[in-house]
């Protein structure tokens, strides 16, 4: 059987006068109901409310469980030296790209040359290891 040989038949039958009635019926359904609805300032002021404290609720979560635990220099003196050295190693970065990489201060200058200075003279040989000028060790 083909498709067209099937018989073409309406099957959707409306009944007589009804899209003339249609706005009738609706508007007598529409009209005769009455509901209680809720006072004018009660309803908004409320869904502000909560949309408010809502906010407020977020923005303290964040500022009490997110925010800084410290100041950077806690942060990285808690890291240990092994670790930052093998990351250090793995990352393939030179000694040379690390000190390019950081924008050093005259404050920050001072400070390890103090740090350096205080390492060399805390660290002393015995009189007898120094370079006397004359021969090489």
């Amino acid at each position: 059987m083909k498709l067209e040989d099937v018989p073409k038949k309406n099957i959707f039958d409306v009944p007589d006068g009804y899209f003339e009635k249609l706005p009738g019926m609706i508007q007598a359904r529409t009209s005769g109901s009455t509901t209680d609805l809720a006072p004018a300032w009660g309803l908004p002021v409320l869904r502000y409310a909560l949309g408010v404290a809502g906010v407020v609720a977020v923005v303290a979560s964040i500022w009490w469980w997110g925010g800084p635990q410290g100041s950077v220099e806690d942060q990285l003196g808690k890291i240990e030296t092994t670790d930052l050295v093998a990351y250090l190693e793995e990352a393939d970065m030179e000694a040379e790209e690390l000190v390019d990489a950081i924008s050093w201060t005259e404050v920050d200058s001072d400070e390890l040359e103090e740090v350096v200075y205080e390492d060399i003279l805390s660290t002393s040989a015995p009189e007898d290891e120094f370079w006397d000028g004359d021969e090489l060790p």
